[in-house]
């Protein structure tokens, strides 16, 4: 009988769903390490394949058909439940415990109940502005605004005021809400060090 690699356990653990997640951290915590009631994961697939002396290249065939099943699927089952074998739809539904039951109904013991998770869009990247000109700004007009709230855009002046909240509402107001506000601190003698 082989065992399974850790890589191969943490790589089925990736696909687990919020709630199976939580069922094994319940799990693992548990004093006498036995679950309350059974929790079919990835993981139980790998724990009846070692039962049933299942090598680990069968075992990763597996995993790896189920993750392209969910890959190839995954809009048109996101937010459901889904019980796999060997990279085909057994069962779906919205309750876990009611898809493995349909599954094992059918004779497919060792069904794999997934939470299909929607799909993820690629991030979408967005230009920062160049806050250059408000810098200059502030190095030349410190002094005559020191210890107040300014709004600045783009090297001008929107608003000032002691009251932060005012700076702000005038910069949206402005049809700048994404203004730079900033407090003036005054200018001092010698700059402060905290030496401990």
């Amino acid at each position: 009988m082989s065992q399974l690699t850790f890589a191969q356990v943490l790589e089925a653990v990736h696909t687990f769903s919020p709630a199976e997640l939580a069922k094994l951290r319940q799990l693992v915590n548990q004093p006498n390490g036995k679950p309350q009631a059974e929790a079919p994961t990835p993981a139980t697939v790998q724990a009846r394949a070692a039962d049933n002396e299942i090598d680990e290249a069968e075992v990763a065939r597996r995993i790896a058909a189920d993750q392209q099943w969910l890959a190839e699927n995954s809009d048109a089952y996101a937010g459901q439940w889904v019980a796999l074998r060997h990279g085909q739809l057994i069962n779906q539904g919205t309750n876990a415990k009611e898809v493995l039951a349909a599954a094992r109904a059918k004779g497919y013991d060792d069904a794999v109940p997934v939470f299909v998770t929607p799909h993820r869009t690629q991030p979408v990247f967005v230009e920062m502005r160049d806050f250059s000109a408000d810098n200059q700004w502030l190095s030349d007009n410190r002094s005559e605004y020191a210890g107040q709230w300014v709004a600045l855009w783009e090297g001008r002046l929107l608003h000032h005021s002691v009251n932060a909240k005012e700076v702000f509402a005038a910069a949206d107001a402005a049809g700048h809400p994404d203004a730079l506000v900033v407090f003036v601190e005054p200018l001092r003698d010698h700059p402060f060090i905290n030496i401990g």
